[in-house]
């Protein structure tokens, strides 16, 4: 009786299909390895064509959304932006669908060319890396303000309904059993202070658009031309200032803090405004990002790196919530996975 976890198991058929995906592409497979992710099976592609990622995207992925996800990397990368090109099948689309014994459903695969950079941990990271980062998020900003979307391009909204919604991309079914008295009652006040700050923003000139939704040190890597940007599962349309927000809530526990969230704000507003939003508007925001956080973690609770971990994670932040309502200023005192 086969004894693999079944986490394992859907990576071990896929990796044994990799050359028929591969072949969907266009490509001949020279070799495969396992790239790290709590919760994505993510492969690199050792190809005749070179190096690239292999993403397969979860069973309930709405299709329109992965091939519009596509779209906007392909014009990105075009516009000569430093990300993942998508590569289409030899069909012609986006995605590489295909059935395997043994796993339910469709299996739908993204195809990424491979981008070369350093990899640092957050608390590897200078104010001059942060600084590239807030530089990138206002390019990209800039550039998604003046793109013409085309016909049929759907992504989520990140915006009150999209944070804390019951279709919350965070969301999942019974979720508010996991969580204690306090907890949920500090996630309803940061609901509140949120949907005010974004009421209020929703209407003021350059201030929504599409965004990343998860930049972060395992998102990006650092070349002499700055930050490169990986990882766009999260984007959708935004508030703008909510993108500083993941970072923000990542250096928060770290003896640079201060000087890195400065950075990050620094690099961006050197290149575009964020008038008349301020530090304390982030922080709402950095705190909204914790509670995404807090619902994160229970839909993916199956996860092998979370399994018999969550009950601790939720109450490190519930302490941060805590004290950010007591306080106005988010310090992190939970690890971010």
């Amino acid at each position: 009786m086969c004894t693999v976890p079944g986490h394992d198991l859907r990576h071990l058929a896929l990796e044994a299909a990799a050359p028929e995906i591969a072949a969907a592409f266009g490509l001949i497979l020279f070799g495969i390895r396992r790239m790290p992710s709590l919760t994505r099976a993510v492969f690199a592609l050792e190809t005749g064509e070179g190096r690239f990622v292999l993403r397969v995207h979860p069973d309930d992925a709405r299709v329109d959304e992965l091939e519009s996800l596509l779209t906007w990397l392909d014009a990105l990368a075009a516009a000569g932006f430093p990300v993942p090109r998508p590569r289409r099948t030899l069909r012609g689309g986006w995605l590489a669908a295909l059935a395997l014994d043994g796993l339910p459903g469709t299996q739908r695969c993204s195809l990424l060319t491979w981008l070369d950079g350093t990899a640092l941990t957050p608390e590897e990271m200078t104010p001059d890396h942060a600084r590239a980062m807030g530089d990138l998020l206002a390019r990209l900003h800039d550039y998604a303000a003046r793109w013409p979307a085309p016909a049929g391009f759907v992504r989520p909204c990140l915006d009150a309904e999209g944070l804390f919604g019951e279709c919350s991309p965070y969301a999942s079914a019974g979720s508010e059993a996991f969580f204690s008295t306090e907890l949920r009652e500090a996630m309803q006040c940061v609901e509140l202070h949120t949907r005010a700050l974004l009421c209020r923003t929703r209407g003021l000139p350059d201030a929504w658009g599409l965004i990343h939704g998860d930049l972060i040190a395992k998102n990006c890597l650092f070349g002499d031309d700055g930050a490169r940007a990986l990882d766009f599962d999260n984007c959708g349309h935004g508030c703008f200032l909510y993108d500083l927000a993941p970072a923000t809530l990542q250096f928060s526990a770290l003896p640079l803090a201060e000087a890195l969230t400065q950075a990050l704000w620094t690099g961006y507003t050197a290149r575009r405004s964020l008038a008349p939003a301020g530090p304390a508007d982030l922080e709402t925001l950095v705190a909204a990002r914790l509670v995404a956080s807090c619902r994160w973690l229970v839909a993916n609770r199956q996860a092998p790196a979370l399994r018999g971990r969550m009950e601790d994670l939720l109450e490190q932040r519930t302490l941060t919530l805590r004290d950010y309502l007591a306080t106005g200023r988010v310090r992190r005192r939970s690890e971010m996975l």
